[in-house]
Formats: C-alpha cells, sequence, structure tokens
C-alpha cells in the first residue's frame, strides 16, 4: 500500500532526525519531492518533532513545482520552532532600517520629496494646472517646507534651493562632530587625564562655541576664539624639549582646524544623497510623462488619452522609482557608515583589549 509506505518514510525520517550523528557534529537528511506527501497530510507527525526538535538533526524538504502551505499544522511549526527564529542581532537590524524609513517618510514631508514631484505631475495630468510649475505655485505643500528668516521666505527643497539644505546638513554634522568631542572630554576625565582633556578637547570647544557666538555678539565670540588658540598654543607642544620648540608645537596643534573643517565639509555628502535622489526621481518622473502625452496623443477620445498616460506613468514610475530607491538604500547606508565610524568614531575611539592567542594550533582547513 503506498500510503502505508509513506507514512512509514515520514515515520522513518523523523525516527532519524531524532538519533545522534556518527562520525560528524550534525547530519542533514534530505526528503525530496514531498508535494505529494503533504497534499495527504502526512507530514502532520513533524509538528511533534519540532515540539522537541534535535539540534545535531537538519531535515530539508524540497519541493517540486510548488511549495509549503502555510495552513497546515506542520508548516507552522516550522516557523515557530527555535532553531529558525531571527536572531537578536538580525531583528536590531531591521528594526533600525524600520526606525530609519519612518525618519525618510518625515524628511520626505518636509523636503518635498514625493517620488519627485509627483503631485504636481498627476495635477498637470488631469487637467487641473497648465503645467507642473503652476501647481507648484498654486499649491506650495509638496514643495517642502516653508520658512522665513527675516523678510526672505525659503523652501527646504534641495531641487529649488540647496542652500538651506547644506546649511542643515553641515549643522547636523558640527553636531555630531561636537558629540564626539564631548565623548572623549568625558572618556578622558575618567582616566584620570583631567588637563588633557580641559587643553586638547576643552580648547577646540571653545573656539566652535566662540564662532556660534560671534553671530550673536562680536567682541564675546572673537573673546572665546582668541581663549582657545591661546589654550592650543600654550599647551599642544608640552611634550616637546626647549621652549622654542613648544611653541611651534603649539602652533602647529592649530593645524587641526583643517582637519576640524575637512570632517565637518564632509557632511555635505547628505546634500549630494539629498540631490541625487531628488533628481533621479523629477527624471523619471518626465519620462512617463512624455511617453504618456506622445502614446496618449494619438488618440483623440479624451478618457482614453488620459488613461493612456495614467498606465504608462505608473509603469514607468514603479521600475524607475524601485530602482532609485534601491540606489538610495545602498548609498545612504554606506555615507552614512563613513561619517558614523570615520568621522564621529574618529573622535573619541581607540582600539585596545588584547591579542587573540589560541590554545593550540588547528590545521583543519589547510593542507600541512
Amino acid at each position: 500500500d503506498k500510503t502505508e509506505a509513506n507514512v512509514d518514510l515520514v515515520s522513518a525520517v523523523i525516527n532519524e532526525a531524532r538519533r545522534y550523528p556518527m562520525m560528524g557534529d550534525k547530519q542533514v537528511i534530505f526528503l525530496r519531492e514531498c508535494q505529494s506527501l503533504d497534499k495527504k497530510n502526512l507530514f502532520d507527525k513533524l509538528a511533534l518533532y519540532l515540539d522537541n526538535p534535535q539540534p545535531t538533526s537538519i531535515v530539508v524538504l524540497t519541493y517540486k513545482h510548488g511549495s509549503a502551505d502555510r495552513r497546515k499544522k506542520w508548516v507552522q511549526a516550522v516557523e515557530k520552532a527555535p532553531i529558525i527564529k531571527m536572531r537578536d542581532g538580525m531583528r536590531r537590524t531591521f528594526n533600525m532600517f524600520g526606525y530609519c524609513g519612518i525618519a525618510c517618510v518625515i524628511c520626505g514631508v518636509i523636503f518635498g520629496g514625493w517620488f519627485g514631484d509627483m503631485p504636481y505631475v498627476l495635477m498637470n495630468l488631469f487637467g487641473l494646472y497648465e503645467s507642473t510649475e503652476a501647481a507648484m505655485a498654486a499649491v506650495p505643500f509638496f514643495n517642502g517646507l516653508q520658512i522665513s528668516l527675516g523678510d526672505k521666505l525659503f523652501a527646504l527643497n534641495p531641487l529649488t534651493d540647496p542652500m538651506p539644505f547644506l546649511a542643515i546638513s553641515l549643522g547636523i554634522g558640527a553636531v555630531h562632530l561636537i558629540t564626539g568631542m564631548i565623548v572623549k572630554f568625558v572618556l578622558l576625565c575618567k582616566d584620570k587625564q583631567v588637563f588633557s582633556a580641559i587643553f586638547d578637547i576643552g580648547s577646540w570647544l571653545i573656539i566652535f562655541a566662540g564662532l556660534g557666538v560671534f553671530f550673536l555678539h562680536k567682541i564675546a565670540g572673537i573673546a572665546m576664539v582668541a581663549l582657545g588658540v591661546l589654550m592650543i598654543i600654550c599647551t599642544a607642544g608640552r611634550a616637546a624639549k626647549g621652549p622654542i620648540m613648544k611653541f611651534f608645537k603649539g602652533l602647529l596643534g592649530l593645524y587641526d582646524a583643517i582637519n576640524y573643517a575637512a570632517d565637518l565639509l564632509s557632511y555635505s555628502r547628505i546634500l549630494a544623497l539629498g540631490l541625487a535622489s531628488a533628481v533621479i526621481a523629477q527624471v523619471i518622473n518626465m519620462v512617463g510623462s512624455v511617453f504618456g502625452d506622445i502614446i496618449g496623443g494619438m488618440f483623440d477620445n479624451a478618457v482614453v488619452n488620459i488613461l493612456l498616460r495614467c498606465v504608462i506613468l505608473l509603469a514607468v514610475s514603479l521600475i524607475g522609482h524601485a530602482v532609485n530607491m534601491a540606489l538610495n538604500v545602498l548609498g545612504s547606508f554606506v555615507h552614512t557608515s563613513r561619517l558614523q565610524y570615520l568621522e564621529f568614531f574618529g573622535k573619541f575611539f581607540e582600539d585596545g583589549g588584547e591579542g587573540f592567542v589560541p590554545v593550540a594550533d588547528s590545521d583543519r582547513y589547510t593542507d600541512q
């Protein structure tokens, strides 16, 4: 009887999986073309096994021309089995991307990133306005947050005016770098190097604070910058021999201003990423609109015309914006990682620990 034979086969697989492996740490059990067995509900026994699986056994079930039905008991048991649960590190990674996605949505609203200028393209498509420029002038909401400085009104859209976006990028960089310096200051104090904390880190913090105060009160800002410069000149060369060498080493300590400026300018890549994604999105919308106008214009019927233009714009947008998002997910991950690990961590991180010394040499993966 084929049914009894199949039942015995499933039972044999379970019994084999419960055994301890011979001549190795793990054993792998393959059961091919399982689709016919699953249709007869012969795998329900696996649900009992998966409640307490053997950690040294790996059971592989392969399907031909199909996949497992997630409504089956044994499939639900597989999904709940502890051996395939998402690792904590992976869960944290996906949570991080989820939080970043929320931040991206908020930034998109603030900086006018609605798949480029898609709202204005749609307004023009349905005849609400003669052009996207007219729609933008009539409905500025989708063009980014409007802010006023004195008698001037700015739209926080990098395409229309990149300078406010650049200022925001550099402002974020300044906060990021100063935070790293404060961490270094605290670490030096904990290590009982208070003098180094005050004169090596504190002096630069005073200079940066003075630059900020300068825009509010020029004399106070200049005084703070002068105090920070004097602290650096007097103490940066303290390890040198002789007063002359100490003085010139102190002057050389001011060269770190170039390094701080270079680190700060590195945050302009945030503007570059925002411009790149926005321009690509706008070009995608333009291509979809142009092709829609060409093909839709071949028909005199207004309904057919608009329908074809919508279909073509949708098709081009789905493909183009998906590629754009994929490229920028990679780019934003790489560039922000660089800002974290080089610019930020470089302000305070110091390698340490002890070198790894194995208990015994192993030639398991070598020929000799």
